[in-house]
């Protein structure tokens, strides 16, 4: 099946997922009878509707000119005798050739950029592999290396040449003194001339002017500010320093500052749906609760689950972004608050979704258009649904119930799968 062909299937069975309860049913757990979960769980899981990721490196291969089997010497034995300036390592082959299995699929994007070198895939055979079998950005404009390596692709070098500049613009000294310490470094704008440089000269150029920046947070600055700014809307912030006093009998009426959780508190407090429980402020401060709350139940590690629940972010991946320690899941969770917000203001403002609504200004489209806005500011690619974890998000918004409790009864039906 032509790559062509994948993606309109993939597309075609998108518009045939229903993600909304029977007539006059209070519950969307009802969405399993008319087979709306099935279908998602099918797509997230690459089994039936989109290709596996050993069918994508095949025709990745295919593309660049591979014309044998899909028996795995005779890929690796392709790979190796067309090896262009790339060392493959012991390693790095086993790793290819776990590939190929489908034991697994590759969380190291520097082993995809080898492997696609060494093959002499185009730019836009990379880009494709990426964004359509590993369902993640192509390039990460925020590295230096994958700077690097989207210039060499754009411009048909090798990977030699790659690590020859790289080496280079990592041997720069970073000048500090000319930065004005306000001045704020977005991403999307400061590489937007990127595509354009096609002398090594030009990209030098802009390294000696950035390089401060790439070696700091500043690369992930817009995108790290509003993951900030998304979480203190959403999450209780911890004021009583670690203090274990009782929230439930100490919530005071919300106003337009106060987070999110808090008011959801408030309401199921008067609502009496807590029981009573005492929950504690170390508690409702923490990112497992904060998490519990998104996905409507605490999700284990990530090795057991199908592979959107894999992709969800987990509390050490929060706990790394409060302290800048890493970034690297960041879009998923950038996507995710978004999400979040998204239910409690149509909730808030007794609004839901009308499936009869004008596609183009549907609520729907508020939380597509709004977080694609958001992404691509961060230096993100926007909301996609041949991505698995895009198109979960894009469905739940657009159901007629909830869309946060079609989420969670979505996860819990995937969780035991």
């Amino acid at each position: 099946m032509s790559n062509s062909t994948y993606t309109k299937t993939f597309l075609n069975k998108v518009k045939t997922i229903k993600l909304d309860p029977d007539e006059n049913e209070s519950s969307c757990i009802n969405m399993k009878k008319n087979n709306g979960f099935p279908k998602l769980a099918d797509i997230i899981n690459n089994k039936i509707y989109t290709r596996t990721f050993a069918e994508g490196l095949y025709t990745l291969l295919n593309r660049c000119g591979y014309q044998g089997s899909k028996e795995k010497k005779a890929m690796l034995k392709y790979i190796t005798n067309n090896n262009h300036n790339v060392d493959i390592d012991p390693s790095l082959k086993k790793s290819f050739s776990n590939w190929i299995d489908g034991k697994n699929i590759p969380t190291n994007r520097t082993s995809i950029y080898k492997l696609c070198f060494a093959i002499n895939a185009s730019y836009e055979d990379v880009k494709w592999f990426f964004e359509h079998v590993c369902f993640q950005n192509s390039f990460y404009l925020h590295a230096i290396d994958e700077v690097i390596y989207f210039y060499c692709l754009n411009n048909h070098l090798d990977y030699l040449k790659a690590q020859e500049l790289i080496n280079q613009i990592n041997s720069l000294e970073s000048e500090k003194n000319f930065i004005d310490q306000n001045y704020e470094w977005y991403t999307h704008d400061n590489t937007k001339n990127i595509p354009c440089f096609k002398k090594d000269s030009e990209l030098i150029d802009f390294f000696k002017k950035n390089i401060y920046f790439y070696r700091s947070t500043f690369p992930y600055q817009g995108a790290y500010k509003k993951y900030i700014e998304l979480k203190n809307n959403i999450m209780i912030v911890d004021k009583e320093n670690g203090k274990n006093i009782d929230w439930i009998n100490n919530l005071k009426v919300p106003d337009k500052k106060t987070p999110i959780l808090q008011k959801e508190l408030y309401n199921d407090k008067h609502s009496k749906s807590l029981n009573n429980k005492h929950l504690k402020n170390s508690v409702l401060t923490s990112n497992e609760w904060f998490l519990k709350q998104c996905y409507g139940m605490k999700l284990e590690g990530k090795k057991q689950y199908v592979a959107f629940l894999s992709a969800l972010p987990r509390k050490k991946e929060l706990s790394d972004f409060d302290n800048e320690k890493s970034l690297g899941n960041l879009r998923n969770t950038l996507i995710l608050l978004s999400f979040y917000e998204f239910n409690y203001n149509i909730t808030n403002e007794n609004l839901y979704l009308d499936e009869n609504d004008d596609e183009d200004f549907s609520l729907s489209s508020i939380f597509i258009n709004e977080t694609n806005e958001m992404l691509i500011e961060c230096g993100f690619q926007p909301l996609t649904e041949i991505n698995p974890y895009d198109l979960v998000f894009i469905c739940c918004s657009r159901s007629s119930y909830l869309p946060l409790t079609t989420f969670h009864e979505l996860i819990a039906h995937l969780a035991v799968m």
